[in-house]
């Protein structure tokens, strides 16, 4: 779907995912270089929130699905960090 086709509120997900997509990318990068800025949960749910905002925007059935899929592993492996 073309950026000019979007609604308002597609194209706030489209782009609160990516910025929350690019995030997670940054933490793991200062992570490497053993930098810790947020708990390594907090990176999870991150991605979780990016694989979320892909499943909503997705049109079709099966993918969105497996986004949806993703998205709750990544809260659950937040959850664990947090719990454990």
């Amino acid at each position: 779907m073309k950026w000019n086709e979007m609604t308002t509120v597609k194209k706030l997900i489209l782009v609160t995912g990516w910025i929350f997509g690019l995030a997670y990318i940054v933490f793991k990068i200062l992570s490497l270089c053993d930098i810790d800025i947020v708990h390594q949960g907090i990176s999870f749910a991150f991605f979780g929130v990016f694989w979320l905002s892909n499943g909503i925007l997705q049109q079709n059935k099966i993918p969105a699905i497996c986004y949806y899929v993703v998205a709750a592993a990544f809260f659950l492996l937040c959850l664990l960090y947090f719990l454990v």
